[in-house]
């Protein structure tokens, strides 16, 4: 979630669950073109094939004399149409074990069996996703959320989710290179991912009734993102060095809803397409970007009436909108939906849009995780509602979007509004080389007291930048915001959806 500076209102600081369970997480855990011989070329040719490398062996052609073959290397993924990825769908009973009082006192959890899923090389990314129809919802006054515990060569370890509905959870491993970051244990975590082996999982819900899952896994990587090692700076500029060889690709799916802009159509909104293009597109990232465009005119949704609700019989809310618009969403793409505006009266002022998880759950259509949306008015600076956004307004809008889509594909803010601490790992995001702003720094030029804002998060110091950074917590409009270190583009290449 992504929020406007509004003078002296910092808006929202994005993400995070309102109803506050987390409080049980801490009381539970401690936390090219050559030419060669023609025999030497079909050996060379068959190795490749065989091998699956990420040379593409993208042409080649005999010469006049017949004794040599021109070969054209490709050092590049994108030949492919599609995203490669595999899907596992399993249901699962909470009768295994229980915990007493793991919830609230009187509220116990329990637990599945041990689950096993396979990490490394060939399985370089994985997005598990457990849904429970439990009562205990955010709509009611309690909200206790379903929990993964894994097991990893160390032992259990909590990874870093952050369940923005009760019901279902998303969760994500690797979360970034160094699993010290993100891996809260008693002992000392450790993740092999350069090598392939099975760990395992189990889930913790508040009631016994039947958990669905979904594990989603991309495909084999090319072997660029397994070598890959941060870049780190004591500055600002961390982690910017990085300069990735091979291009890859991601599919967007922009859905407009009814009234959401005057014409649905990229060239429409061609300011934001380019901006998001060229933030994608960095050398830090290297990830090219392909637009679809769909239209949703079910006047149900032409104005979010409900963002903190996990009900999706609930008139124009949030979940209604990612569960009944199956038919306008794509599985090989990360879904945008464009909105005109939400009701003010169920939510903060200056909401700009806000992601389904961290990550969503990509490769479905129809989850209550199934896409992020954005909202145009909150971006506009002038014009009356309903007309077209200026140029700066919509790559304003792209900001957001490229935004809202590093939320989708994993990436947390570098810090909350309250700031980071270097002490305390999950006050910043799990990244080694991003820079951040601590709290230290609130107070010290920004409207608030209690928050750190763009004016104060400039640098030059690792420990106070990040406000040009892609995921910093607030946006302004004016900030230029477009950067994303090596170690965000690696989280974001080795992706499901990125091919």
């Amino acid at each position: 979630m992504k929020v406007w500076n509004v003078g002296n209102e910092t808006g929202f600081s994005c993400c995070k669950q309102e109803k506050g369970f987390s409080h049980y997480l801490e009381s539970f855990f401690v936390q090219f073109h050559m030419i060669v011989n023609k025999h030497y070329f079909l050996h060379l040719l068959s190795l490749v094939c065989s091998a699956s490398l990420s040379l593409s062996c993208y042409a080649f052609r005999k010469n006049a004399n017949n004794t040599n073959f021109a070969l054209l290397f490709l050092l590049s993924q994108n030949q492919s149409s599609n995203p490669c990825y595999t899907r596992k769908e399993e249901t699962y009973f909470p009768n295994e074990f229980f915990i007493a009082d793991f919830y609230d006192p009187g509220f116990a959890g329990f637990g599945t069996k041990a689950i096993p899923f396979s990490l490394g090389p060939d399985a370089p990314s994985s997005i598990f996703y457990s849904e429970q129809k439990h009562m205990f919802t955010l709509d009611s006054s309690f909200g206790f959320a379903l929990f993964h515990i894994f097991y990893g060569n160390s032992g259990l370890f909590v990874n870093r989710d952050v369940p923005i509905i009760a019901t279902g959870v998303t969760s994500a491993l690797p979360r970034a290179t160094n699993d010290l970051e993100y891996l809260q244990v008693a002992v000392t975590p450790s993740l092999s991912l350069q090598q392939n082996r099975t760990y395992s999982y189990e889930i913790v819900a508040p009631e016994t009734i039947p958990i669905q899952t979904k594990l989603v896994q991309s495909c084999k990587g090319n072997g660029e993102e397994e070598t890959f090692s941060p870049s780190i700076l004591n500055s600002e500029f961390s982690g910017l060095s990085t300069n990735w060889r091979t291009k890859k690709k991601l599919k967007i799916n922009l859905i407009f809803l009814l009234g959401a802009y005057p014409e649905a159509s990229t060239s429409a909104i061609k300011p934001a397409i380019d901006r998001m293009r060229e933030v994608f597109g960095q050398k830090t990232v290297q990830v090219d970007l392909d637009f679809l465009v769909t239209r949703n005119n079910s006047p149900e949704f032409s104005m979010i009436s409900e963002i903190e609700t996990e009900n999706e019989f609930i008139y124009g809310s949030l979940p209604s909108l990612y569960v009944n618009s199956a038919n306008n969403q794509n599985p090989d793409a990360l879904n945008i939906f464009i909105a005109s505006s939400y009701d003010p009266l169920n939510f903060s002022a200056g909401l700009l849009g806000i992601s389904s998880g961290i990550p969503g759950l990509p490769g479905y259509v129809g989850t209550k995780s199934s896409g992020m949306v954005v909202f145009i008015e909150t971006h506009r600076s002038s014009g009356s509602a309903g007309s077209r956004l200026s140029d700066a307004d919509l790559r304003f809008l792209g900001n957001t979007m490229a935004h809202e889509a590093g939320h989708f594909l994993g990436l947390f803010h570098l810090n909350e509004s309250a700031g980071g601490d270097l002490m305390d790992p999950s006050s910043r995001d799990p990244m080694v080389d991003t820079p951040y702003c601590d709290a230290l720094f609130a107070n010290t030029g920004g409207f608030s007291a209690s928050a750190v804002e763009i004016i104060e998060c400039l640098g030059p110091s690792f420990t106070q930048s990040g406000a040009r950074n892609l995921m910093f917590w607030q946006g302004d409009g004016v900030t230029d915001q477009s950067q994303l270190t090596g170690e965000q583009g690696w989280l974001i290449r080795k992706h499901p959806l990125v091919y």
